[in-house]
This record gives structure tokens, C-alpha cells and sequence, in this order.
């Protein structure tokens, strides 16, 4: 497996188990025609809920951010762009980023009493960003300040069941 795929494959682990903290469910479906890695979802009732709150994702690992820097650049492809950046999709569609360090060696640390991922991962919401006339890729930028993690999934989720997200 080359680099590019154990990144992705290391970003549905990290997000998986802040879903799972959070105490959502986590779906990763079997078909990405709509930039959906992932689904996030509560049970009807779970929490206080009662719109049974649903959160799409869009995932990359990447080694470019998460450096002590206020924000950092992702190439985004223009597909995934095009999809994200859509309104009025019932259900909310974020971009998470997981920064992963650049050394291999250094993305997990695992040992009898505990197995830590390393880094963090930053969320972006691009509905109604506009069209791009590039054909590749568009440079997304992302504040490190919109970290995904368990508090700030919970949050989303919260507002998603309040209809305010």
C-alpha cells in the first residue's frame, strides 16, 4: 500500500474513533459517487436528539498541516470541491482533514497499555463557496482552530438536530 492510501486509510481510523468517543454511529459506504467517505449519525433520542442528526464527510490525511501554524492549504480536487460547496443538501457535507506527520514512523505509537494516532484533524464547511475555474484542483484553506474533534462533533451534531447547521 502506498503512502497516499495508508494516509487515507489512517484518516477513517482517526475519525472513526472520535465518532465512536462521541457516541455516534460511523458509516463508511461502500460507494463514493458523491464525495461521502463517511457518515455520521445519532439514533433518534441518542442525546437529547430527535431528528436522527446525520453529517457527511469528505476525508484526507495529509502530511501539509497541523505544524503550530493558524492555517495551512489543502489541493482539493475540483470534483470533491464542486461537491462540497453545493446548497440546500438536507444533509450537512464537510471536508475533515487529518494532518498525520510527514515520518511514517511517527503516526502511531503503539504499546501494551495504550495506542496513540498522532496529530489532530480540522474540519471546513464549503457550502456556497464559489465556482472555481480551475480544472484540477482548488487550493481550500483551513483554520487550525476547527479541530474535529469529540467536542466539536457533538457540537455539530447539535446544531444539525436543531436545524441551525
Amino acid at each position: 500500500m502506498d503512502d497516499d492510501a495508508r494516509k487515507q486509510e489512517l484518516s477513517y481510523a482517526f475519525v472513526h474513533a472520535i465518532a465512536t468517543l462521541a457516541g455516534f454511529n460511523f458509516v463508511r459506504p461502500p460507494v463514493d459517487d458523491e464525495s461521502v467517505d463517511a457518515i455520521v449519525s445519532a439514533r433518534s433520542g441518542a442525546g437529547g436528539t430527535s431528528r436522527r442528526p446525520r453529517l457527511d464527510l469528505q476525508l484526507k490525511g495529509t502530511s501539509l498541516g497541523g505544524n503550530g501554524s493558524q492555517r495551512f492549504s489543502y489541493p482539493l480536487k475540483v470534483k470533491n470541491y464542486n461537491d462540497l460547496r453545493l446548497t440546500g443538501a438536507i444533509t450537512p457535507h464537510i471536508l475533515v482533514v487529518v494532518a498525520i506527520p510527514a515520518d511514517v514512523g511517527e503516526w502511531m505509537d503503539e504499546r501494551p497499555a495504550e495506542m496513540a494516532l498522532r496529530h489532530c484533524a480540522f474540519w471546513v464547511d464549503l457550502r456556497g463557496a464559489f465556482a472555481t475555474g480551475s480544472s484540477q484542483t482548488k487550493r481550500v484553506w483551513i483554520e487550525t482552530s476547527q479541530r474535529f474533534d469529540v467536542a466539536s462533533l457533538r457540537a455539530m451534531m447539535a446544531r444539525i438536530d436543531k436545524g441551525t447547521f
